[in-house]
């Protein structure tokens, strides 16, 4: 279906004499208490603090023509939300750590995943010289998923026992108890994305973007677990020592699902004066925001560069724009491996 109207898209290009075709890749990863290598490998590597890990990547090929647009698009989105408790009791899992003898963590895990491919369409509605705003709709076919939250308590004994507590429910295409995958079909669903832009004076000016402000994906056989496991309240006594028996229960079940993706927005400022440009913007994700400034230096007619700093995540951008593309690049650290952020963008266009 996507391909079909993908090749409508094209011949209509060819028939109205299209103004633009372009092609664009955005991806954008960070990560607080583990560096992105250590993400990548079994949480190898040192412990930060913090309570998010993010990925966000795109790939989009567009047909433009005077005020409306169609792309076709692939995007895997991945949010993890934790608590300091749940990174360090995963970390010491993974690296083989001893725990704290007595120490009662709390467990608190939401996950939020999926791998799509879609169809977009949009308008750009210029409501007078100074102002536009933008819609998108995105119908999107998914195929991967994992939703859902792990809660409860753990502790450990003197004698190397556990004392847990936990409650699991979410949807997959992976069981992550036994690391098998499972089948299910595909979903369908919908994004819907806002933009605009105000030049409220000659230097000044105001943008904003929400993606998925709305968006639903509805699954309609997907695999549910929801299982607990108890061994605080079955603790047995017997001849003076401790014996843990841990209670587990759950059942595994298949049903519809309707997906919600986090709401993705940015707001900026920008102040130019001459070939200079002063921007301070707020990228949020979910309830994590990222102020950032950029400095912006224009060479040439059609040439660019901009560098910037983001201050949660104390990375640095740099970039080169020009009529043709443009690439711009976010690293907190030179070395893939102490990295703990990294954003790649990187565009072409070719104007008929």
């Amino acid at each position: 279906m996507i391909k079909k109207v993908f090749i409508v898209g094209l011949f209509l290009a060819q028939s109205v004499h299209a103004q633009e075709l372009s092609m664009r890749i955005d991806s954008f990863s960070y990560s607080e208490p583990y560096t992105l290598d250590g993400l990548l490998n079994n949480l190898s590597g040192d412990l930060s603090s913090g309570d998010v890990a993010m990925t966000f990547n795109e790939a989009k090929l567009t047909y433009a023509k005077d005020n409306w647009h169609i792309s076709v698009l692939s995007r895997l989105d991945y949010l993890l939300e934790f608590n300091s408790d749940t990174a360090a009791i995963f970390h010491s899992i993974e690296n083989d750590i001893a725990l704290d003898v007595g120490r009662n963590y709390a467990i608190d895990l939401k996950a939020h995943h999926m791998i799509s491919r879609g169809v977009q369409g949009g308008y750009k509605w210029h409501v007078d010289d100074e102002r536009w705003l933008q819609a998108d709709v995105t119908l999107l076919k998914s195929s991967k998923i994992l939703s859902g939250e792990l809660k409860g308590q753990w502790q450990e004994t003197a004698d190397g026992r556990q004392l847990t507590r936990l409650d699991l429910d979410y949807q997959y295409s992976k069981d992550l108890l036994f690391g098998e995958p499972v089948n299910h079909s595909d979903a369908t669903g919908i994004a819907i994305d806002v933009a605009g832009a105000w030049q409220y004076s000659d230097q000044l000016s105001l943008d904003f973007k929400a993606q998925d402000l709305f968006s639903r994906i509805y699954w309609t056989d997907v695999p549910s677990t929801q299982a607990s496991a108890n061994s605080i309240n079955n603790v047995v006594i017997t001849d003076g020592k401790v014996n843990v028996q841990p209670l587990l229960s759950g059942k595994t079940t298949k049903g519809n699902y309707d997906q919600k993706l986090p709401t993705r927005l940015l707001i900026g400022a920008n102040y130019q004066t001459n070939s200079h440009t002063l921007r301070a913007e707020i990228f949020q994700v979910a309830s994590f925001t990222f102020p950032r400034v950029k400095y912006q230096y224009q060479a040439q007619k059609d040439l660019k560069f901009q560098m910037g700093y983001d201050f949660k995540s104390q990375a640095v951008s740099a970039g080169a724009y020009t009529k043709y593309g443009f690439i711009n690049l976010m690293a907190d650290d030179l070395s893939l491996k102490k990295a703990h952020t990294l954003g790649v963008s990187a565009g072409v266009n070719l104007k008929f």
